[in-house]
């Protein structure tokens, strides 16, 4: 594991960052208990691509719902009765 203390990035600077992140993922530790993780940025776009690639592929949360929702006060009554007879068709299927 590739560890860094956060004394030591005080006292050494972005040297020391730039030397642990040649190692691969840097831990930071702050009062000897973990505080953070720095990744290069080849490795954190590694990660979001793969993250995203897995959200496409899951089923969608409630929060999607919410947030793919538009927004208050944009629907009339005729509309969004509409959309809830759809939503419970939907959540009637599973």
């Amino acid at each position: 594991m590739n560890i860094i203390t956060i004394a030591e990035i005080k006292r050494r600077g972005l040297s020391a960052v730039e030397e642990a992140l040649a190692q691969g993922p840097v831990y930071l530790l702050k009062r000897n208990r973990p505080a953070a993780v720095l990744l290069s940025e080849t490795d954190y776009v590694r990660l979001t691509a793969a993250a995203g690639s897995e959200a496409t592929a899951r089923e969608p949360s409630a929060l999607d719902f919410f947030l793919a929702d538009q927004p208050a006060g944009t629907l009339n009554a005729a509309d969004l009765a509409e959309r809830l007879a759809e939503t419970r068709d939907v959540w009637g299927e599973r």
